[in-house]
């Protein structure tokens, strides 16, 4: 609830190789890059880049779902400290 998790707890930064409807259903295959602490997204100086409201009771990162996010990515890498994060050349 409102964000808190084991500070153990991975999120993985990946890239969208194709997004296809089947029926009802959206398939999504992604290729990872990097796994990062999910606590860096959740902190709530960091959370503004990525676009998270950890004021709520459930956020993004509180169910398995997909959701989409306009924010610099990079920009809020480099706020949270993830400056080893791979990026495009």
């Amino acid at each position: 609830m409102k964000g808190i998790t084991d500070p153990n707890q991975m999120a993985v930064y990946a890239y969208i190789r194709r997004v296809q409807r089947v029926g009802r259903d959206i398939k999504i295959a992604f290729h990872p890059i990097m796994p990062l602490f999910q606590i860096k997204m959740c902190d709530k100086k960091n959370a503004i880049f990525f676009d998270l409201n950890m004021d709520c009771a459930i956020t993004d990162l509180n169910h398995s779902a997909w959701s989409l996010h306009k924010v610099n990515l990079f920009e809020a890498f480099d706020e949270a400290g993830l400056t080893n994060m791979p990026r495009p050349i």
